[in-house]
């Protein structure tokens, strides 16, 4: 039998390494199919595996957060939860070694595929499950996000979701090439490969984070079946039924639950209880964590769900930003026809497809292969309301990643309630992408400790190279934003105005590029750092400074944009429209 290492096989068919190599494998392991669908390229006609020895589903339900456990002789876990209705799997936590803290977060779709994996510091978002490819983005540490399209399985992912949620399941567990492929082999015995590799007494070093999560969908999809062996702990001694000291020790002996000199099953019984509920916390925090992890990456998904699922092809513009506000991509075709939201479709074949009211993104606006007209474009951002009701958002940080004819660039910047509509970016149909508003964007950060506004009609006046523009000025509230574009050579002067009084001191601002914002994050109470280029904290603004010269800079040259979401190692293919999920607005 050809032995071919997992890496060499990874590598030789995406180029991917590190986190997204793991990703590729666990969904190659997870969603395996056999069934009357047939969604594997070649039929394996054998017969269904038996369930196999000394596999074990800890019931732990009724003490935490958890549905069932699953626990490896090498003391490697899995801790997840199924809907009660489908058994579908929602919600995995893979814990590799019991003596660490890393781990593995899984979150699923409602089809039972894998949505998300978070560990260490990335997040790995999965979409575009069509015919026999999918798309996967990986966001790292530092915000920044890698895109990798049209990933080849085995699978035919379309046949896949027209079988029941609960022979999806069982499908998973059928499947022999996928797991031969991951393993490395070209032949492989699956019902060795399912009792040792996955969720049997000799779990396979190095790969648990690859094939465990094949054990909680097994798991999962035999329990549908009555196939596999649940054990409840929590539960009074005269109601313990078949469950014996070897079939407790056979269940969690990997996690030295168990004392090896008591014979006794109750006594054993009320250690392994404590214990068992003691690992389930540890896990319902790491769990916690990696979530908060991901919540606090919200806008990076949802460009991420614009760029993956979105509509694409010759054009394809997708917005996301940093908060609940409501706000829009509107993009100019070039006979000066406007998509947005109030008019989603072009007659030069445009349309949105993403449209979000509620915050974060994404939107989207593209063009099909072939289909977008020669000429200019024009791509824009608005700030249309504060968002839902009862938010108090006046303004939010936007990035938009443009793709026109096989270039791509991402802008960032800033619109407030007093920006209207900004001009992000041009293009042509020669792919040429300029930036759409000249000049670089200046951020003034407004704070008041009281939350009333600044007092004694306190503003910001402001001028560049001698010509007055609009103040800036924080009318109500504890904080807002107020931003300008200068051109670089420009002199820009600012000067504090109002009327006297005693509450100036209340007053605190920054000013910076919108792309190179302090560092650290600008403090009102008391701030030292860098990339200010004037600030003023509370207390040290006062009747003194009215109408008193605070500071000027010179706008320098450098850039305006700020790529944040990295280019795709693989070009953006053109291929039709997918419309898998569409954003209801004003209902």
């Amino acid at each position: 039998m050809k032995r071919v290492t997992f890496a060499e096989r990874v590598l030789a068919t995406l180029k991917l390494t590190g986190a997204a190599a793991l990703a590729l494998a666990f969904i190659m392991i997870t969603a395996g199919c056999d069934t009357e669908a047939s969604p594997n390229k070649t039929a394996d006609t054998t017969d269904p595996v038996d369930t196999p020895d000394n596999v074990f589903a800890v019931d732990i339900s009724a003490e935490t957060d958890w549905n069932y456990m699953v626990v490896g002789t090498d003391g490697s876990s899995l801790f997840f939860n199924a809907d009660e209705d489908t058994g579908v799997p929602t919600l995995l936590y893979l814990k590799p070694d019991k003596d660490s803290d890393a781990g593995f977060t899984y979150l699923f779709k409602e089809n039972g595929l894998v949505d998300k994996i978070i560990a260490d510091g990335h997040v790995l978002y999965f979409g575009n499950y069509n015919g026999y490819k999918f798309d996967m983005a990986v966001i790292y540490p530092d915000d920044t996000i890698e895109y990798f399209y049209d990933i080849e399985t085995d699978i035919n992912w379309d046949a896949y979701n027209e079988i029941p949620p609960a022979d999806q399941l069982r499908s998973i567990t059928q499947s022999r090439s996928i797991l031969g492929w991951v393993l490395g082999y070209d032949e492989l015995n699956w019902s060795d490969a399912v009792g040792a590799a996955s969720c049997g007494t000799a779990w396979i070093p190095g790969l648990n984070a690859l094939t465990a999560p094949l054990c909680g969908s097994y798991v999962v999809g035999e329990l549908a079946h009555g196939a596999v062996e649940v054990i409840d702990i929590f539960v009074p001694d005269d109601q313990l039924g078949s469950l014996t000291i070897d079939v407790l020790h056979a269940a969690l002996d990997g996690y030295d639950c168990l004392s090896a000199d008591v014979d006794d099953l109750p006594t054993l019984l009320t250690g392994a209880q404590s214990c068992v509920a003691g690992i389930a916390g540890t896990v319902d925090i790491l769990k916690n964590l990696d979530l908060d992890f991901a919540r606090q990456r919200q806008p990076e998904l949802a460009q991420a769900d614009g760029v993956i699922n979105g509509g694409r092809g010759d054009i394809k513009a997708t917005l996301s930003w940093n908060n609940l506000a409501d706000v829009d991509l509107h993009i100019v075709d070039p006979y000066g026809e406007e998509i947005y939201y109030a008019h989603k479709n072009s007659a030069s074949g445009g349309a949105l497809d993403m449209d979000n009211r509620y915050g974060y993104g994404p939107e989207n606006i593209y063009w099909a292969s072939r289909r977008a007209p020669a000429g200019t474009y024009e791509v824009y951002v608005n700030f249309y309301s504060s968002g839902i009701s009862g938010a108090s958002n006046s303004y939010s940080d936007y990035t938009v990643l443009i793709n026109a004819f096989g270039n791509t660039k991402t802008y960032t910047g800033t619109v407030t309630s007093n920006t209207g509509k900004v001009l992000v970016a041009t293009f042509n149909s020669n792919g040429v992408i300029t930036q759409g508003q000249s000049g670089r964007q200046i951020v003034i950060d407004m704070y008041d400790s009281r939350g009333d506004g600044w007092d004694h009609s306190g503003a910001l006046r402001i001028t560049v190279n001698g010509a007055a523009i609009s103040n800036a000025r924080l009318s109500s509230g504890i904080s807002g934003r107020h931003t300008f574009f200068a051109d670089a050579g420009d002199e820009v002067n600012m000067y504090w105005t109002g009327n006297s009084g005693d509450y100036h001191k209340e007053n605190a601002f920054a000013v910076y590029y919108a792309d190179t914002p302090p560092a650290p994050a600008f403090n009102a109470a008391g701030w030292s750092g860098s990339n200010a280029l004037l600030f003023r904290v509370q207390n040290s603004l006062s009747n003194t400074n009215l109408n008193q010269l605070l500071g000027s800079f010179t706008v320098s040259a450098s850039g305006a944009s700020r790529a944040i979401f990295g280019q795709s190692r693989i070009p953006l293919p053109p291929k039709e429209a997918l419309l898998p999920e569409t954003y209801s607005r004003r209902q």
